[in-house]
């Protein structure tokens, strides 16, 4: 792949070439969709693998059922799919609106292939359905009258078929089912009275029932959590003191499974089973329980949610399970059938509970888990894999919640704490170029304070476009960077020669001087400064005049400095202050105010913070309210488009003009609006810590959900005009003589309706293209079979190229290509790329003979030996065997073709 640097700079050089507006009009701004989730947007509480067609083609499938609203990019309501071949999550029917204050607490699969659910619901696909449903593979159905009054924590078949529900319902159309029922096929009965709730079922060889919750009693027998039902009685499971010690768990009993060998294991909140002290989880043996393992080598405490039997006798548990060396840190546990093991202490465990676990087709855990915390660069979203050393999310999107974001080219830097985006590890900074996500080099790591490493400021070089970050991380790539970094491309580097940094902002002054905020030793180990300018490796103090804590810093385009925070000019308090290149003025916004975020246009400053009206304008010489109507007590984002427009985000509810403004709205001309449906998260704790603005489309980040009602996972963008703005061609090189040419072009996601045209130069460097047809001959006389010339991509784009292929490629065929994608507002056309038609591999220049000129263009390409090389010709023509290296493997192909020479 090419780095970073390269295809910035092909991007920058692509916007000369974007068509202007031509015959097109202006569209009404809108939202454009955003990433998925990867995972889900709640609780997960059950989950299970299950083969939709049977012995059909299809693999296995995961089903997760709980209390969420989106999986990946689609809104689904507390069940949904996810496809391990494919990646990608799907909705299970149709469920309502009606079904989101709902969850699903159980599922299971029935003998004949269907999928159940339980859970506390109400009604599936619109029709009445108390509590449990099965999935035809079309729509969901009922079980009769269902199970009301309560919710259905599991399900499990007998070996008759017939189906057992256990939960806190309590009817079933007015017959009496209190918290277990079973279904003959045509009628919920009572098997008999739990005076508390079922949590789990299991049925053993012999085909007897075990029962297990937070229940004392079944059917007047003293069962301590734990019961048999040998289809007429219940017994309980330990012979105990006619206090009931030793009779059953000491705690709720969460989870039941049978082993192979036959053997039962219970998991749960107990610390005593039986006789045995045990830690969350007990095997019985037919005749008494017994601890798992050593109980000194079990994990320190437990309550344990979920067991899942492994290969060869291994169990692994999920749960809230502390390690048995650390009993602050969260774990998953295994056991081999000799000892336990744990999961490493940067594993997502450590924050949360682990409520379910399943396997998937390649063997990787899942572990269903709770949500809301952070974890070593993922956000917990509902679901996990575990490969036994790495953690990694079910689908595409950001693994967590970006910090920070700066337009740049025709895309923009995203940087926080987030370790993956669409699978792909970044580690804390990305770049989005309109169509898919990219990778800096390695990234950033290291801890400074326990916490995953983050990228929490990002500014860009006006003149060498070089990236420079600040936040929590020790190292950028292989490079020791303590807390600030450069990225050049290609590579990291250190920055400035403070070991002890403290970076709060970054910025570049209109020359490619970077300047920095927050704690900075100068002079060669001088005093601390609060701003500093880079003066080659040494900081030097921007005036001194000036001290305090910055939270914020813009650069305006003539090289003014604007600073907020509780800083002191001349040892005065103030908020805000502007360096004017001389000295450090204050410009104080409002005595005693706080400013929680700047953005500086032209001239101009834009300024948000719990100052009257919330957001105001600097002119140079005064500030003006804006009259936003509320103030900020939190962190938020904010965005200057022009000196007549900006935009903030935060999390707020204001009824506007022309709508209610949903945690985001747009200033222009002296007014707000409303953008939409504006951005939204599924609890109150939004936050959008950064936008960015750059060409007509406005880039927010933070832990929002929805755009617009439409899934936007952390990365939402907003565009003035709807229009394609980008289009890139993959570059193809050269293709052998009646071979098949492949090319591939795209368009930035999120457009309606765009058509696409691909065309060819008349003649060379003649600047005139003519559009290619479909069928024989359809770029040259006698030339190859075209198809994919013109059509339509889907809508709204989704990163699908738009591929030109020509079979039996003729060296007519040969000349530049390019490709114009268009909708109803507007268009954009490539920059063109040169398809070259050889008669040999080795023919490097395509001239129809190896000779002399393509030793020399191999030459000069074995020479520099790397194809990530930037000074390399010919997009490394010279690798014949995709290697990525120009060397003596390509040489043994390049010579048999030199001594034959000629092909044509």
């Amino acid at each position: 792949m090419k780095p970073v640097r390269i295809i910035m700079l092909a991007l920058w050089m692509l916007l000369a070439s974007v068509g202007a507006e031509s015959a097109h009009g202006q569209c009404e701004p809108q939202w454009l969709p955003g990433p998925a989730l990867p995972g889900v947007n709640g609780l997960v509480y059950c989950m299970t693998s299950w083969d939709p067609d049977g012995p059909g083609p299809r693999s296995r499938v995961l089903v997760v059922g709980g209390n969420f609203s989106i999986a990946g990019g689609q809104h689904a309501n507390n069940i949904a799919m996810f496809d391990p071949e494919t990646g990608h999550w799907s909705r299970v029917g149709n469920v309502g609106p009606s079904f989101q204050s709902a969850s699903v607490t159980s599922l299971a699969v029935s003998p004949n292939g269907e999928l159940l659910c339980g859970g506390y619901f109400f009604q599936m696909e619109g029709r009445p359905c108390n509590g449990i449903a099965r999935w035809t593979g079309s729509e969901w159905l009922p079980f009769g009258d269902g199970l009301s009054d309560g919710a259905v924590n599991a399900l499990v078949f007998l070996p008759n078929g017939d189906l057992i529900a256990g939960g806190s319902f309590k009817n079933s159309n007015g017959v009496q089912v209190p918290n277990l029922a079973r279904w003959d096929g045509n009628s919920w009965t009572s098997i008999g009275y739990c005076n508390g709730t079922v949590r789990a079922i299991a049925v053993m060889p012999s085909g007897s029932l075990i029962v297990g919750g937070e229940f004392t009693h079944a059917g007047g027998v003293l069962v301590n959590r734990v019961a048999q039902w040998d289809g007429a009685a219940w017994s309980s499971l330990g012979s105990g003191l006619p206090n009931g010690f030793g009779v059953g768990m000491t705690g709720t009993v969460r989870t039941l499974t049978v082993l192979q060998s036959g053997e039962l294991l219970a998991g749960g909140g107990f610390t005593r089973a039986g006789y045995a002290n045990v830690r969350g989880i007990a095997s019985w043996n037919g005749t008494s329980w017994q601890a798992v393992g050593l109980v000194g080598s079990a994990p320190s405490s437990a309550d344990v949610w979920a067991i899942q039997a492994l290969p060869h006798g291994a169990v692994a548990i999920a749960g809230n399970i502390k390690s048995a060396s650390n009993p602050n840190l969260g774990v998953i546990a295994v056991w081999d059938g000799v000892k336990w093991a744990e999961s490493t202490d940067l594993s997502p465990p450590h924050y949360s509970v682990t409520t379910s676990i399943a396997v998937l087709t390649d063997g990787r855990l899942v572990f269903g888990m709770s949500t809301g915390a952070t974890a070593q660069g993922f956000d917990l979203d509902g679901v996990f894999a575990w490969d036994g050393d790495v953690w990694t999310k079910l689908g595409s999107g950001l693994s967590a919640s970006p910090e920070c974001v700066t337009a740049a080219g025709v895309g923009a830097y995203v940087g926080g704490s987030f370790s993956h985006v669409d699978g792909l590890p970044v580690n804390g900074i990305a770049y989005w170029n309109g169509v898919r996500w990219s990778a800096c080099g390695e990234g950033v790591s290291g801890s400074t304070d326990g916490y995953a490493p983050s990228v929490q400021a990002i500014a860009v070089s006006p003149t060498s476009h070089d990236v420079v970050v600040a936040g929590r991380f020790l190292r950028a790539g292989v490079v020791s960077a303590p807390r600030i970094a450069r990225w050049d491309g290609l590579q990291w580097s250190a920055v400035g020669n403070d070991p002890n940094a403290v970076v709060s902002a970054v910025g570049f002054l209109p020359d490619g001087s970077l300047v920095a905020a927050g704690n900075l030793a100068t002079n060669d180990g001088g005093d601390a400064a609060a701003v500093a300018w880079l003066d080659g490796s040494v900081w030097r103090q921007l005036g001194t005049n000036l001290t305090g804590s910055i939270a914020s810093l813009e650069v305006s385009a003539s090289g003014r400095v604007f600073i907020a925070g509780d800083i002191y000019v001349e040892g005065i308090r103030t908020n805000m202050a502007c360096w004017n290149g001389v000295t450090w003025k204050s410009i104080a916004l409002g005595f005693g105010s706080t400013v929680r975020n700047i953005s500086a246009i032209a001239e101009n400053l834009f300024a948000a913070g719990n100052f009257a009206n919330g957001v105001a304008s600097w002119t140079g010489t005064d500030w003006q309210s804006l009259g936003f109507g509320t103030v900020f007590s939190a962190r938020i984002g904010i965005a200057a488009a022009s000196t007549q427009e900006c935009f903030v985000a935060a999390n707020f509810s204001l009824s506007l003009s022309n709508g209610l403004a949903k945690n985001i709205a747009r200033w222009k001309s002296g007014s707000w609006t409303a953008m939409g449906e504006g951005l939204s998260h599924r609890t109150d704790s939004l936050q959008v810590p950064d936008l960015a603005w750059f060409g007509g489309q406005l880039y927010a980040v933070g832990n929002f959900q929805l755009a617009d009602d439409q899934v936007s996972g952390r990365f939402a963008r907003w565009t003035s005009n709807p229009r394609p703005n980008l289009a890139t061609v993959d570059g193809p090189g050269g293709v052998i003589a009646t071979a098949t040419l492949h090319v591939s072009a795209y368009c930035e996601t999120g457009l309606s309706s765009v058509y696409l045209q691909w065309q060819r130069e008349t003649q060379s460097g003649s600047g005139v293209f003519e559009n290619i047809l479909d069928g024989p001959s359809g770029v040259s006389p006698g030339g190859g079979a075209v198809s994919g010339a013109s059509g339509q991509l889907p809508s709204p784009t989704d990163g699908t190229p738009a591929a030109l292929t020509i079979t039996n490629i003729q060296h007519s065929d040969a000349g530049m290509y390019r490709v114009t994608f268009w909708n109803a507002c507007g268009e954009a056309t490539s920059v063109p790329v040169e398809v070259k038609v050889k008669a040999h591999i080795a023919d490097i220049n395509a001239d129809g003979q190896v000779d002399d000129a393509d030793f020399l263009l191999f030459s000069t390409q074995y020479d520099l030996m790397l194809c990530s090389d930037p000074l390399m010709p010919d997009s490394c023509s010279a690798d014949f065997n995709h290697d990525g290296f120009v060397d003596d493997a390509d040489f043994t192909i390049f010579i048999p073709a030199y001594n034959a020479m000629l092909f044509y």
